[in-house]
């Protein structure tokens, strides 16, 4: 700890950070006085320690009974390598130590909570995956997460705004997608090494799994700040679990691109392998790429979901070249495709693709 003399410039270049901030002027002068005291204490205590005399100006210490901490399970749980509680809007547990020191319920910080705020501190960047169609999805920890961060970075802020106002969260929120310049993400990153934790989310779903959230979660890592997880619904896995597929290895494509040669060659090369394939479809191009996927492979078992977990859920089963004359005889289609192949026999669709080049 520094000595007394330089309490004022500790004091002059402490930012304290933003939950700990007061609202008005009076609250500011009281939180900066008391940081004086303590600092006044402690520098005392350490000149005690010494054989040197303490002057007379240092204020009287508070009794030990107004300085005893709570006896609750925050208390119970620090320092024995306890879980860590939910995250707050800094990425750490409640404040348990923060007590009232007179009748006025002034409020003063005591020398351990500097330590661990020096020590670590930096926020947590909350990979959240949050529900595709049903709310009912939403975990207990996902809505506690959105309510105790700082900021939650959605890919639309129209869609995240009705989650939020769904489960009365009050986090302030802002977009973060494909679009988004490499100057936002570093000012997200440099958020969270300041001590703010953010949350990420999508649409629906699990960011990064075709959807944007790798370039935040690079800087993130880039850095050195911790990378936590809130797992939750995700289409590949919702559709692949009821397709009756074999699932011990499977390949997933994402969204294929636009060129019909290209897509044919995709398909080519990955039933070649004999595993099982899923992949994400606009409603407007499904018919067309199932179409050429039965012209590589025509009795590939296909199963075609259609707005999981939502009110007009659909899935369908058979050959590709069975579901693209299905779904092209039924005109316009709404919601969003994840579609699972079955693996086939290589020798099928290399013969194919032959015929295709020719």
């Amino acid at each position: 700890m520094a000595p007394a003399g330089n309490n004022r410039k500790l004091t002059k270049n402490f930012v304290a950070p933003g939950f700990l901030k007061p609202n008005s002027a009076r609250r500011r002068k009281n939180w900066r006085l008391s940081f004086e005291f303590r600092q006044k204490e402690t520098s005392a205590q350490s000149e005690d320690a010494l054989g040197e005399k303490t002057p007379q100006s240092v204020p009287r210490a508070p009794s030990s009974r107004s300085l005893r901490p709570p006896r609750s399970r925050f208390s119970q749980a620090r320092g024995a390598g306890a879980a860590p509680a939910a995250p707050s809007k800094t990425g750490r547990a409640a404040p348990f130590f923060l007590r009232a020191i007179n009748s006025k319920r002034k409020r003063f910080y005591n020398a351990s909570f500097f330590v661990s705020l020096m020590s670590n501190p930096a926020g947590t960047l909350y990979v959240c995956a949050t529900p595709l169609g049903n709310l009912g999805d939403a975990s207990p920890r996902l809505i506690e997460t959105l309510k105790t961060v700082a900021l939650v970075c959605a890919e639309d802020t129209r869609h995240t705004q009705r989650l939020l106002t769904r489960f009365e969260i009050e986090t302030s929120y802002t977009s973060v997608n494909e679009h988004t310049s490499p100057a936002k993400i570093e000012a997200m990153a440099d958020k969270i090494a300041g001590g703010e934790s953010i949350a990420l989310v999508t649409d629906a779903g699990t960011p990064g799994v075709s959807d944007p959230g790798p370039a935040l979660v690079r800087a993130a890592a880039a850095r050195g700040l911790a990378v936590c997880p809130i797992p939750g619904p995700c289409a590949l896995v919702a559709a692949l679990s009821v397709s009756g597929f074999d699932a011990q290895r499977f390949s997933f494509l994402g969204f294929l691109p636009r060129k019909p040669g290209k897509i044919r060659k995709v398909f080519s090369e990955m039933l070649a392998r004999g595993e099982t394939l899923v992949f994400y479809e606009s409603p407007f191009r499904v018919a067309k790429t199932l179409r050429l996927l039965s012209e590589v492979s025509p009795d590939a078992p296909v199963c075609a979901c259609r707005e999981l977990t939502k009110q007009f859920e659909e899935t369908m089963r058979g050959s590709a070249l069975e579901l693209s004359e299905k779904l092209g005889a039924r005109g316009e289609l709404k919601g969003e495709f994840t579609i699972v192949v079955g693996a086939s026999a290589p020798r099928e669709i290399g013969a194919k693709s032959d015929e295709d080049d020719e």
